[in-house]
């Protein structure tokens, strides 16, 4: 029988255990959803040539709200406006992401880690058309109106415009960039010459527009979402689906799985039209009545997207898409992002609600919410983590009051998208805590394709990271 000497056994053993500790790292890298891990890539992947890139381990995600309407200069969100997956990366946790306003009524946001190679993932962006609220952060003296001079030189100072109350924002496109030392994007401090191996951060960039196609400048709350294939928020949740169509003016165009993530199943797009698309989120997981959906347009063109409605069939629940320029139907590129008694967020977020403005009464037909005292929100498209009833109501044509209570917390992010016909508008003014602790307020306002006010329905969504990331 072979000997060995103590020396040996010693160096077996640390071997083993170095094995182990690398091991146990892999796998909390991947359990916090890691934006630092990735997979080997080949080249051209995230325009890194291979170097760092490749898929991500596990979700990512990150948001942020835009107090200011036009930066003069690049600049950092308070921690009370932006938060993200990246956050739970010691070596990315103080990173913070940057927005940059590169023409009127254009914006470039980069998230630190986020970066996700051939542009899969999808963005979402809504316009905030009210005052900025008090102690949200901005510069100059009304951080709502700071710069409004580029979007409506005759407005009195301090005023809000009506331009940018009817402003409408949508994603012109997204990419995972490598960002170089002292670049916007890039960690600060004694860890930026190194940083992360294989980081790649995420550049988003988006337009904000009045009903007639200009552009103006605007705040604007904005989401990055991107989950790996067959990913659910949490085991027995239901199915967490996005697309991304690319080229809106192919018939029967069916995304590649690079553009698309549904859980179960799988997603499919149909033109229908000029304008009008049919995505079939297919499988047996979908056939319930209950989510909430949210749609941009996505590209350089003016048109925006909006749902038309939707229909739950043997196999699959088929949701309607309609994008318009103006009041004229028209192809393009749009994504969407699907929840079903969940969050915005891939991952197993505590505090978060959704609503739909429109009601059914009695067993009648889908009509606006009415004027005057609030009524619960439709329960078949409403959720609530705290386990309250949403409320709504109309205080204008156009204008509706939502509440959600009890789940309030900071950061939070809060997307609008219209519904019933493509040619409408949703913004938000600033949501906050209400009269109530823990509860959400926010008001929401919808415009036909002039601008004027319309008693659109609107899907809304709110999800709150104060129990995410610790931000």
């Amino acid at each position: 029988m072979p000997r060995f000497s103590r020396a040996t056994v010693t160096s077996a053993v640390l071997a083993v255990l170095a094995l182990i500790t690398a091991v146990t790292l892999v796998t909390l890298a991947a359990v916090r959803d890691d934006p630092a891990a990735y997979a080997a890539g080949g080249p051209g992947d995230g325009g890194n040539g291979g170097a760092g890139s490749g898929d991500p381990i596990g979700p990512r995600w990150g948001f942020l709200r835009s107090d200011v309407v036009s930066p003069a200069a690049p600049l950092e969100p308070p921690d009370s406006a932006a938060a993200g997956s990246w956050q739970v990366v010691d070596a990315l946790a103080e990173a913070r992401p940057v927005i940059s306003r590169t023409a009127v009524g254009r914006y470039s946001v980069v998230f630190p880690g986020l970066g996700v190679s051939r542009r899969r993932g999808v963005a979402l962006a809504t316009a905030i058309g009210g005052p900025a609220a008090a102690g949200r952060t901005g510069t100059g003296p009304n951080p709502a109106t700071t710069g409004a001079a580029d979007a409506d030189a005759d407005a009195p100072s301090g005023a809000v415009t009506d331009a940018a109350a009817s402003a409408h924002c949508h994603i012109v496109d997204w990419d995972a960039v490598a960002p170089p030392p002292g670049e916007p994007g890039a960690v600060t401090g004694a860890r930026s010459a190194s940083g992360p191996p294989g980081r790649l951060d995420e550049r988003v960039n988006l337009a904000c527009r009045r009903p007639s196609g200009d552009f103006v400048d605007s705040r604007f709350s904005l989401l990055f979402t991107y989950a790996p294939e067959g990913h659910r928020p949490s085991v027995g949740d239901p199915p967490y689906a996005y697309v991304h169509l690319d080229q809106g003016g192919r018939a029967g165009s069916r995304p590649r799985d690079a553009y698309s993530v549904s859980g179960p199943g799988m997603v499919q797009v149909h033109r229908l039209g000029t304008g009008r698309y049919a995505v079939d989120l297919v499988g047996s997981e979908f056939v319930r009545p209950g989510n909430n959906l949210q749609v941009n347009a996505a590209g350089t063109s003016a048109a925006g997207c909006n749902v038309l409605g939707r229909e739950v069939k043997a196999d699959r629940q088929s949701v309607l898409v309609g994008c318009a320029d103006g009041t004229t139907l028209a192809d393009t590129p749009f994504v969407l992002l699907y929840t079903d008694r969940n969050a915005l967020v891939p991952t197993g977020a505590s505090d978060f609600a959704q609503l739909f403005t429109g009601i059914v009464r009695d067993g009648g037909p889908l009509e606006p919410a009415p004027l005057g005292d609030p009524v619960d929100a439709w329960a078949r498209y409403s959720a609530n983590s705290a386990g309250s009833v949403n409320t709504v109501r109309r205080t204008g044509v156009g204008v509706y009051e939502v509440v959600l209570p009890g789940v309030a917390g900071a950061p939070d992010h809060l997307s609008v998208t219209a519904y019933g016909e493509p040619t409408s508008r949703c913004s938000v003014d600033n949501w906050t805590s209400g009269f109530k602790p823990h509860d959400v307020t926010a008001t929401v306002r919808c415009v036909d394709g002039s601008g004027r006010p319309v008693d659109s329905h609107a899907s809304v969504a709110y999800v709150s990271a104060a129990n995410l990331t610790g931000g």
